[in-house]
């Protein structure tokens, strides 16, 4: 692996960029025009994250249409609510048959965007219902490309990063079946990159756009589901501590040091954060040198950005819905004013969920697919979104998508999340900003689910969907710290990066609905790792706890 900065580091970076004029000229190397549009793509900063994006897109977008037709679950509840968005504007039960528009639950955004495709598409076309969720899938690559290499400041860091989203399953899955948690997760995605932005590049003053542009993306996130708020509290927090803490007096300022991030000393692997402390007590990003403390005005400023700017792109995102007045009205809604009522069908959404039960009265899961949460480590059960079969015996064919990670970086990424715990919890010296980070995100996405899920809230396992990145980023920082120790370790990244091309290659089948044979080590029961009926997992009365069928 390479150093922190490769345009120093003297052993194991990567060579020096060659100068754009060295490059191999082509037939119309001579043409200013040629020049001028060639000439930036020459460039390594841009080449590879261009390779990365045009390589997710094209895995994202291929057999789009398959299967045509709904996807039982969960494409029959959105692709209803998003036509009738696409007929009037919002979602409605009042002028559509009452198949339509009967499970309104989430906020509108995604459902527009799914509304969007179809509009391109045709209603009738799975492609449309299905192709802003395949793009931000995979945009979702470079996205994650920019924020590894704000991180650590390497191409080659921030190249696997980008290739581990591209082949993780559960990313893949969700981002081609009209569902609402890719959205979500690609957002908060742009809204932490562009929070780290914000902290790398200097600001004279004025509007903090990079900034602004976090707490927008954020908001997006929030209008799509609300699973977007534990992202958004751990965002909101950062950017108090990254913009306060400087400004506290001295015994706070004390305190800041001892929790808050500062430089890894070296051998430590570590990276500091844009705008964190560094040893000789200057910021790595914008400076706020010789500016009165105001920490109050700063920390009201980023509660505006990132407090009240989401909420007011939420409940703008329902104008439509305010707007018409035969809006969709829950049973206890009917008969109230547009604000009311608006506030009304928010009670009525927080309700439902929080009334979800997991069982029925003789102990059977209320639904087949009902995960535990704390069974996520091991995938003990994720979603199948859709099966056939045809044929019988030896000639039996089976097509299936099943919201399965890749185990090669699902396994390594909860357990990466251990040591980096650890490492953010030391209170020594030589610390790594990178590793609390990514341990506050992932905390406060699985224990929001976590603790819940110990008093009776059901879950599925594509909830877990925007910490995908948060483990890939963990893998690439354990990945990152290996290597720099040299020797033989510089072998385990390309060679883990290998193994999980090959286990996306693998699953793709069933990831992905193709036909295969239903027996064999290539079939579908070579796929169903854990599944065996004679283990009796999956026969079992309630939530299953290790079983991929």
């Amino acid at each position: 692996m390479d150093e922190h900065h490769e345009s120093t580091s003297p052993a194991g970076a990567e060579p020096p960029e060659p100068p754009v004029a060295a490059a191999r000229p082509g037939r119309l190397a001579g043409s200013p025009l040629a020049g001028l549009l060639l000439r930036p793509l020459a460039r390594p900063d841009v080449l590879v994250p261009l390779a990365i994006t045009v390589a997710s897109l094209a895995i994202h977008l291929a057999r789009l249409g398959n299967p045509h037709g709904e996807i039982p679950l969960d494409e029959r509840h959105y692709i209803p609510d998003s036509r009738d968005v696409l007929r009037f504007g919002t979602e409605s039960d009042v002028r559509v048959p009452s198949g339509d528009g009967a499970f309104v639950v989430h906020p509108p955004l995604a459902k527009m965007f799914i509304a969007a495709g179809m509009k391109i598409f045709g209603t009738a076309d799975p492609v449309g219902w299905r192709f802003f969720g395949a793009v931000f899938g995979a945009l979702g690559s470079l996205v994650i490309y920019l924020i590894a290499r704000r991180l650590w400041g390497s191409r080659r860091t921030a190249a696997l990063a980008g290739v581990l989203l591209t082949v993780e399953g559960l990313w893949f899955v969700q981002s081609r079946v009209a569902m609402l948690d890719i959205y979500v997760s690609f957002f908060l995605l742009v809204a932490l990159w562009l929070l780290l932005e914000d902290r790398a590049r200097p600001s004279a003053g004025g509007i903090r756009w990079w900034r602004v542009g976090s707490g927008v993306a954020a908001g997006l996130a929030l209008a799509s589901k609300w699973g977007a708020v534990p992202t958004l509290g751990v965002l909101t927090v950062l950017a108090l501590v990254w913009e306060i803490g400087p400004a506290l007096g001295p015994r706070l300022r004390r305190l800041w040091a001892a929790m808050g991030p500062q430089e890894e000393r070296s051998g430590g692997g570590g990276t500091p954060l844009p705008g964190e402390p560094t040893e000789a007590g200057a910021e790595a990003g914008p400076s706020f040198a010789g500016a009165p403390a105001r920490p109050l005005r700063r920390a009201a400023a980023v509660l505006g950005t990132f407090v009240a700017l989401p909420a007011v792109i939420y409940v703008a995102t329902y104008t439509p819905w305010l707007l018409d007045s035969k809006r969709y009205l829950p049973p206890r809604c009917v008969g109230k004013g547009p604000v009311s009522g608006w506030v009304c069908y928010q009670r009525e959404i927080y309700d439902f969920h929080k009334n979800l039960e997991k069982f029925d009265k003789d102990v059977k899961p209320k639904h087949p697919y009902f995960s535990e949460v704390w069974t996520w480590p091991w995938i003990g059960r994720p979603v199948v979104h859709y099966y056939e079969t045809r044929g019988t015996g030896a000639l039996q064919r089976d097509s299936e998508i099943v919201g399965l990670p890749n185990p090669v970086i699902w396994w390594a990424g909860f357990l990466a999340v251990v040591p980096l715990s650890v490492r953010a919890l030391r209170r020594r010296a030589g610390r790594d900003p990178v590793a609390r980070l990514l341990a506050a995100l992932f905390a406060a996405n699985y224990l929001a689910y976590l603790v819940p899920g110990f008093f009776g809230r059901p879950a599925f396992l594509f909830y877990a969907t925007p910490i995908v990145p948060v483990l890939v980023l963990a893998v690439v920082h354990v990945l990152r710290s290996l290597g720099e120790r040299g020797g033989r370790w510089r072998i385990v990244a390309p060679a883990y990066t290998v193994l999980a091309v090959l286990a996306f290659v693998y699953f793709y089948p069933v990831l992905a609905a193709s036909w295969i044979p239903h027996g064999g080590a290539s079939g579908w029961q070579g796929h169903m790792w854990f599944g065996d009926a004679l283990r009796g997992d999956c026969v079992a009365a309630g939530i299953k706890k290790l079983c991929w069928i």
